[in-house]
């Protein structure tokens, strides 16, 4: 019924092991006769397959499930750990199951950073006394929401492209011309991607035609693309204010002879001459969020148009700018059964706090200072540890989520 090869453990690798794994007390040198010592395996991260040790997720907070074929192993407590600093990301919401073949159980790690993090799992019995080997480690990849290509420069003497992107730090990431599913057809190159995150790559004897940026993990591909015409301007920058009922448009480009903002279904709001490398446009402030598109154009022999890729703003409902941050939590507690967090938001904001799983657990509306304390019912398990997440809206605007935790020494007995 193994979903991988069997498990062969030989005199050498037990006393490997040994050395990795802390012995537990005394008393639990003799294992029940049920108890196996045996590994369980990462069998799910973020829905992907992990058995190959590899995936790669754009989930800050991915899901990971662990398995075994010990029967033993029922009713043990799932840790799942950072493999090279051993610091717990996080542990089993439930005992593991006894579902023959496979005993399992699952939990949510805390968010992790873009980059690369290895981990493993150890099954822990239910009297806390014995500890299984560590299960054999996988790379999560925790990828950008999504993967950012620009051109950046063009060389029409000698037909080169200068390209800029995002990708895994760390790791190194293909760009090119003409990808199919065996890989580049046209101009490629293989780029190490910096400790921030970004590379650069020029590229010589480009045709005219977009790029990709591939990135491969497993099983599992993750890219990102750029636009890209010989006769076509590079793509602008945009910045904007809203002053009144208007919405002003600094569009950056050195290239092209017009400038232009269309929202989503295509419809242009505004459009000029370019003049100089800024040129300003305004428009009606919508009155619903919007997304725009800002480009740049080339106008070639008979009325043809040649449009560059184009850049994208997003105009909030109401307001200029962004509400980005989260509130600040400063102090939290449990109070009987309630969770009681002190925080600073925006005034008049409303704050929004969830449980680790998303459900509202309780909302409030900040007053004049922004300042305001919130009693929320603590959700049932709640314990040492137990996460929350807090965001807060106003004029149509969500601010990105924070997440707080319980303290251990405001756990009473239950």
């Amino acid at each position: 019924m193994s979903r991988t090869p069997a498990l062969t453990v030989g005199a050498a690798a037990l006393v490997v092991a040994a050395t990795l794994v802390p012995l537990a007390p005394a008393m639990a040198a003799t294992p029940t006769a049920e108890w196996s010592n045996l590994p369980p395996e990462i069998y799910l991260v973020d829905g992907q397959n992990a058995i190959g040790g590899d995936i790669a997720t754009d989930d800050r907070t991915p899901r990971v499930f662990v398995d075994s074929e010990e029967a033993g192993h029922a009713g043990a407590e799932l840790i799942v750990r950072d493999a090279a600093s051993k610091e717990i990301l996080c542990t089993g919401e439930k005992p593991v199951t006894d579902k023959e073949p496979f005993f399992g159980a699952g939990c949510s790690v805390d968010r992790l950073e873009v980059g690369t993090t290895h981990v493993e799992a150890v099954f822990v019995s239910r009297d806390g006394l014995q500890t299984t080997f560590s299960s054999k480690p996988v790379s999560i990849h925790v990828v950008p929401q999504r993967f950012e290509l620009d051109v950046v420069g063009y060389d029409r003497d000698t037909n080169s492209a200068t390209l800029r992107g995002t990708g895994v730090p760390g790791t190194t990431i293909a760009v090119g011309q003409d990808y199919r599913d065996a890989g580049f057809a046209g101009v490629h190159e293989t780029v190490p991607v910096e400790d921030d995150g970004t590379f650069t790559v020029s590229l010589e004897d480009v045709a005219d035609m977009g790029f990709n940026s591939i990135y491969l993990s497993g099983r599992t591909e993750w890219g990102g693309g750029s636009y890209f015409s010989k006769n076509a301007p590079l793509k602008p920058s945009a910045t904007h204010t809203i002053e009144g009922s208007q919405v002003i448009v600094d569009i950056a480009s050195d290239e092209g002879d017009r400038v232009s903002v269309r929202d989503l279904s295509g419809k242009v709001v505004a459009s000029a001459a370019r003049t100089g490398s800024v040129t300003r446009v305004s428009f009606r402030a919508p009155t619903v969020e919007t997304e725009l598109f800002v480009g740049a154009i080339t106008l070639g022999a008979q009325g043809a148009e040649y449009r560059s890729a184009e850049d994208v703003f997003t105009v909030k409902a109401g307001v200029g700018t962004k509400l980005e941050a989260a509130p600040e939590v400063s102090d939290v507690v449990l109070a009987g059964s309630r969770v009681v967090a002190t925080a600073q938001a925006e005034p008049g904001a409303v704050v929004t706090v969830r449980d680790d799983k998303g459900a509202v657990i309780g909302t409030r509306v900040a007053g004049a200072s922004g300042a305001l304390q919130l009693a929320l019912p603590a959700p049932a398990g709640t314990k040492a540890g137990s996460q929350f997440f807090i965001e807060q809206s106003k004029g149509g605007q969500v601010s990105e989520h924070d997440d707080f935790e319980i303290p251990t020494e405001d756990i009473p007995a239950r």
